[in-house]
């Protein structure tokens, strides 16, 4: 196996499995930046409200305030990375679909300590209270569902914009509802044959396997979340390769870094994943207790 090989199945299998484990945060208001180090400010805007549109008038015309845009400054804080070492004698044996294995691997846990972390400094009871008489045990009924529903109404939350990031026991109990698992009802096969719920009542679904206060019901401008990639401040001699790797249909971002270490005879391979987070709008988040 060639080092451009391992280049490419590594970095393939890495962005798959880093997108899909890090699918939520795509419930949320993002922004991404190309090159930063850390500590830069990135401002991640969002709507803080919708207000009634305005009868026109000539005397006025477009100047009468409407909806708010706010923005927050968000500091690019956090930075993890994952390292894969494959020494020569590994590259001899590896084939392309084991790289591809290994770096979905590593990728999808940077994801997993990402996002965790992005959202255990942000949805906590302190940030968002907001909860109801029905916890997630109740997404088994249809009267569950229908008052995470009536929730997101009365907050005003946008239709279309509307998710569920859910526990594994949050999930359990979804998938425990008959008229989801039921495939004329739903309108899909998903649930009973794979295990997976895409939407249900408005709500696109997202199930998580990393530690979560709550399993939750939110819109757009709960979180805010600023992702960059992390540039070589030096002029890069010390790698045999450095870029970004940049997910078509979110645009999230990782970067990576190769270098050898002619002592271990190893290849070494670290990604990693620059970011931070804040709390968006009041109200935007609904915790399923």
């Amino acid at each position: 196996m060639s080092v451009q090989n391992l280049n490419k199945y590594l970095t393939e299998g890495a962005i798959q499995g880093f997108t899909m484990i890090a699918a939520p945060l795509q419930a949320f208001s993002y922004v991404v930046r190309g090159s930063s180090a850390i500590g830069d400010v990135v401002r991640v805007p969002f709507a803080e409200n919708t207000s009634a549109s305005v009868d026109f008038a000539y005397a006025t015309g477009y100047n009468t305030d409407g909806n708010l845009i706010s923005g927050k400054a968000i500091t690019l804080n956090g930075l993890k990375y994952q390292r894969i070492g494959l020494t020569d004698s590994d590259l001899s044996l590896l084939n392309p679909e084991a790289l591809i294995r290994i770096g979905r691997a590593a990728g999808a846990r940077l994801a997993v300590d990402v996002v965790s972390a992005s959202l255990a400094s942000v949805v906590t009871l302190a940030n968002f209270a907001g909860s109801g008489s029905y916890g997630e045990a109740s997404l088994s009924s249809s009267v569950g569902l229908a008052s995470v529903d009536k929730a997101a109404t009365d907050y005003s939350w946008p239709v279309g914009d509307r998710s569920l990031i859910l526990k594994s026991s949050g999930a359990n109990y979804l998938l425990q509802n008959t008229s989801v698992i039921n495939a004329t009802n739903f309108g899909s096969a998903n649930p009973i044959q794979n295990g997976l719920v895409g939407q249900v009542v408005g709500f696109k679904v997202y199930t998580v396997s990393f530690p979560l206060l709550n399993s939750i019901a939110v819109q757009p401008n709960a979180v805010l979340f600023a992702n960059g990639y992390h540039a070589p401040q030096d002029s890069g001699q010390a790698y045999t390769a450095v870029d970004q790797v940049v997910d078509e249909k979110s645009n999230l971002t990782i970067g990576f870094r190769q270098y050898y270490s002619a002592e271990l005879a190893t290849n070494v391979r670290v990604f990693d994943c620059l970011y931070g987070s804040a709390k968006g709008a009041d109200n935007a988040v609904w915790n399923l207790k």
